[in-house]
């Protein structure tokens, strides 16, 4: 009985642990404004108005205002390549002035992830 516990109790913390990872990982999958629960809900939608020159970041128009981005080494970036195809793995060279993207932030403004339309 003892043993029987402590395997759901380790399959559990597994479980859980695998499910903390999962939601980053879909992202690469998911097109721009689709992203349940977080598209338009806990993220920004809007076209990069200026970019740093240091890649460090940019400032994103949305809804008649400007807001900064940042991007640290733990900002996941993703190119939409359009419907029906896999975001593609992007970099900071990716952000460019004019482009649509969606980007989910910490609470301290840094960029989770950010996905940049291509098309």
């Amino acid at each position: 009985m003892r043993r029987a516990v402590l395997s759901v109790i380790t399959l559990l913390g597994v479980a859980a642990g695998t499910l903390a990872y999962a939601h980053p990982a879909t992202e690469r999958y998911i097109p721009i404004g689709k992203s349940p629960g977080v598209s338009n809900v806990k993220s920004y939608l809007g076209k990069i108005s200026s970019v740093q020159a240091d890649d460090s970041g940019f400032m994103l128009f949305v809804k008649d205002t400007e807001r900064p981005i940042a991007i640290t080494e733990m900002t996941r970036i993703y190119v939409d390549t359009g419907p029906g195809k896999t975001n593609l793995v992007g970099t900071e060279q990716d952000c460019k002035a004019g482009r649509v993207v969606e980007a989910y932030l910490h609470e301290d403004g840094t960029a989770y992830w950010i996905k940049v339309k291509s098309y």
